[in-house]
Formats: C-alpha cells, sequence, structure tokens
C-alpha cells in the first residue's frame, strides 16, 4: 500500500515539473559587444562664435549724406553719435545749424526736439588778441537764435534713404507719416499758388485774413560710400 502511495506521489511531481518547464518561457542571452580600453568617444564640434556687430548694424542712421531739399540745394551732412548717450545723435551740415535728435524706435527712427540750434562762433585771431575775454565768452555759449520745431529723421537701410523733416511735431502714433505729407505739399505748393491768384483777382474789394503759414523743410538724400565720405588731402613733396 505504501509502495503504491509513493508512486502516485513521484508520478504526480513528474507531471508538474513538465508542466513548469512547458510554461517557463526560454531566456536567450545576448552577448554585449566588447569596448576596447582605449576607446574614446568624438567630441561634439562647437559652431563659430559669430562676429561682433559693427556700429552701422546698430545705429544705421550714423554717416555721411548728400541732401538736397525742396528747391534742389545740395548739403554735406553728417549724422554723429553723442559721446555719452548713444541714443543721442547730432546732425551738422544743415542751413538751420547744429541740431540733436532722440532715437525713438531702433535701428533708425529719431526724434528731433524743439530746440535752439548750436552754432560755434569763432572770432577772428585779430579780433580775439584785441578782446581776448569777449571772444572766450562767445566759445562758451552759442549765439541765441530762433527755436526750431519739432521735426523728424528716418534713416531707411535698405534702401539707402536719408529723410530729415523739420517743422512738423513728431507724430507718436505714425511717424512716417511726416514724410508722405512733405511731399504731397511740394507736388501742391504750384497748383495752391495759382489757385491764390485767381481768388485775388475775383476778391480783391472783400478783405480776409490769411492763416499764419508754418515753415516746413524736407531733406533728403543718400547715405555717401566710405570712399566718398573721406576726404583724400594731396600731400606736397618738399624738395
Amino acid at each position: 500500500m505504501k509502495r503504491n502511495v509513493i508512486y502516485a506521489t513521484a508520478v504526480a511531481l513528474l507531471m508538474n515539473a513538465v508542466a513548469f518547464a512547458q510554461e517557463t518561457p526560454t531566456v536567450t542571452q545576448t552577448k554585449t559587444a566588447e569596448v576596447p580600453q582605449n576607446y574614446r568617444p568624438k567630441s561634439a564640434e562647437l559652431l563659430p562664435m559669430p562676429a561682433a556687430l559693427s556700429q552701422d548694424a546698430i545705429f544705421p542712421a550714423i554717416g555721411v549724406y548728400e541732401l538736397t531739399d525742396k528747391t534742389g540745394t545740395a548739403s554735406h551732412v553728417t549724422v554723429t553719435q553723442d559721446e555719452e548717450n548713444k541714443g543721442i545723435v547730432w546732425i551738422e551740415g544743415l542751413p538751420q545749424g547744429k541740431i540733436k535728435a532722440y532715437l525713438k524706435q531702433s535701428p533708425s527712427l529719431y526724434k528731433i526736439p524743439a530746440q535752439e540750434p548750436y552754432k560755434e562762433v569763432v572770432a577772428d585771431e585779430q579780433e580775439e588778441a584785441v578782446a581776448a575775454p569777449k571772444a572766450k565768452k562767445q566759445k562758451e555759449a552759442a549765439p541765441k537764435t530762433n527755436m526750431l520745431p519739432e521735426g523728424t529723421l528716418y534713416y531707411d537701410k535698405e534702401n539707402n534713404i536719408m529723410q530729415i523733416q523739420l517743422g512738423t511735431k513728431f507724430n507718436e502714433a505714425d511717424p512716417l507719416q511726416v514724410f508722405n505729407n512733405a511731399t504731397d505739399e511740394a507736388n501742391a505748393s504750384s497748383d495752391v499758388a495759382e489757385e491764390g491768384t485767381a481768388k485775388k483777382s475775383k476778391t480783391a474789394k472783400a478783405k480776409t485774413q490769411k492763416a499764419p503759414v508754418v515753415k516746413t523743410w524736407l531733406y533728403t538724400g543718400a547715405k555717401a560710400t566710405t570712399e566718398e565720405a573721406v576726404e583724400v588731402v594731396p600731400t606736397t613733396v618738399v624738395e
């Protein structure tokens, strides 16, 4: 009896072992590639450092210009940056004198505030010898002149066009609109003159009060190249 029980138990254990072997998945071992001892990973290539931005790229309005007004009169104008404040430029060469402008919108839109143009007065050498204190006083302060009204300076770098308008208040909403208005006024000036002559002949007896005329100036032109801006002084050979 005991022998039969032992046989039955052995058969049951054997059957369980076979069933467990069938259910257990076969694990395949993969061989890892060997890494050489002297292996060094390739370092990442760094991109070259970008070149520093030039002054022309940051402040393109600075330079030398050949500008003309509405009548075609030419002016050699220089726009330089203030030594202490990079947001201020000085405009030299206009008939109104030396004036300053503030950077309103980068890179090349400036507001010209109402100001008294700066004109440096240099006394003659003979007068300076006779009246030195007076000449020194003239150098320290510019002579008083009429206040110059507001204006706008804009340089279009893409088309190389400089526009300076004086006599019109700076338009905060649309600063460049002043140049379109100035062009329209210049084109219509001849028509207005003809209409005024006709009306004068018809209403000679009637007295009318004329509105005050606000004087404006418009200067346009291109920036001179480096070769044009630099004046070459001929050298003299001394024998």
